[in-house]
This record gives structure tokens, C-alpha cells and sequence, in this order.
């Protein structure tokens, strides 16, 4: 089967890729785990382009969940001033560390200077988790090992848990993922203790002598 002819299995029918993102996908199951670096890059600036873009304002958009964060967002006033600089920069930042590497000179450069411009701002391990656990379907249906069209599907009947983002984006988090686990899971019973069939009080003598 070409490329071209690709298509990924979903319930009740097939749904056919476009050729660029199923080359893409090959690639991704491909590739070696030590090159994560050049196949995440890829799949950010070209592939997923789109879809990545929207992940990171999600992501950027959730500090303000935080109250700690969000106080010290509001304090300095730079939100309410100058909202698209603060975002564009962001995105700068992070685009800059995906095109060069977190290991490059520029990508240092840009690991120091987010922590220079966070040195005052509180938070903790577990609010940084907060705020990265936004899963796009796409990222979701990775995690899960199934595929989109299936979990979209679900999500669309309201047979699986999620929210949603702007005009009808579905999105998912951590935990949405562990219920949708727990529903399909299939649990196996062990066996049964062995029952003994009496009847009359023959049967009765037998079992209490036996």
C-alpha cells in the first residue's frame, strides 16, 4: 500500500489522510526515540503547524487558572497593557528553543532568559503540570494509543468526558484521559469457588460424612 492510499482503521469506517500527515505519522513511528528532537521540530513548524499553535495558547492561556501565578500576572500589569506582546514574545521564546534545540547556544539563551523573567513569579512543580496537561485530540488519541476520529467521535456523543475551547474546539486533560480509560476498561473475573449440587438427604449424608 502507498502512501497515498494510506488510510487509519477508526469504529464503523475508515477515514483517509491527507498524504503529507500520514508520511508524517510514518515518520513518527519510525523514527529512532534518541532523535525526538528533529521529529518533535517537524511535527511543530510543519506538519501539525496549526494544531501545535493552538496547543501552546491553550497552554499559554492557562497560567491565569493559577491564582498565584495570576495574581502576580495582574500586578505587574503587563497583561492588561500590552496583552499580544506578552503573548508574541512567549511564542517567540518557545518557537526559538523547538527551531534550535534546548542544547544549541541560542537555545541556552532562551532557557536563561525565562528563567531570569520568572525568578519572582511563585508557583510549583505541580502548577507547571497544570498548566502542560491540555491535550489537543490529536495529542490525546497519542497518549491513549487510539486513534482521533475515535475519540472525537466519543467525545461528540458524550460518551467520553472533555471541554471546550472558542467556537467548539474539544480539548482534553489528564484527568479526562483517565476516565476515558476506566470506562473501557475490561475487567476479568477470577474463578469461581466450586458449588456442589445436593439433593435429597442422601446427598446431605454423603457431603457431611465425605
Amino acid at each position: 500500500m502507498s502512501i497515498a492510499d494510506f488510510q487509519a482503521r477508526r469504529i464503523g469506517g475508515t477515514l483517509n489522510l491527507n498524504t503529507g500527515l500520514a508520511a508524517s505519522l510514518k515518520h513518527q513511528e519510525e523514527a529512532d526515540p534518541i532523535d525526538w528532537e528533529p521529529t518533535f521540530r517537524q511535527m511543530v513548524l510543519f506538519d501539525l503547524a496549526a494544531d501545535m499553535e493552538l496547543g501552546f495558547f491553550l497552554s499559554y492561556y492557562r497560567n491565569f487558572a493559577i491564582p498565584g501565578i495570576a495574581a502576580t500576572l495582574y500586578k505587574n500589569a503587563e497583561i492588561q497593557h500590552r496583552p499580544m506582546k506578552r503573548s508574541y514574545d512567549t511564542a517567540i521564546v518557545i518557537y526559538e528553543l523547538i527551531a534550535c534545540g534546548l542544547d544549541s547556544e541560542r537555545g541556552k539563551e532562551m532557557i536563561a532568559l525565562l528563567n531570569r523573567v520568572h525568578r519572582n513569579v511563585p508557583g510549583n512543580k505541580d502548577d507547571l503540570l497544570y498548566v502542560l496537561l491540555t491535550l489537543l485530540p490529536a495529542e490525546a488519541a497519542s497518549v491513549l494509543k487510539c486513534t482521533e476520529a475515535w475519540l472525537r467521535e466519543g467525545a461528540a456523543k458524550g460518551e467520553f468526558p472533555h471541554a471546550v475551547w472558542g467556537k467548539g474546539k474539544i480539548i482534553f486533560t489528564s484527568g479526562h484521559l483517565k476516565e476515558i480509560a476506566q470506562l473501557r476498561e475490561v475487567r476479568t473475573q477470577g474463578p469461581s469457588a466450586p458449588t456442589v449440587r445436593m439433593i435429597g438427604t442422601r446427598a446431605q449424608t454423603r457431603q457431611k460424612y465425605s
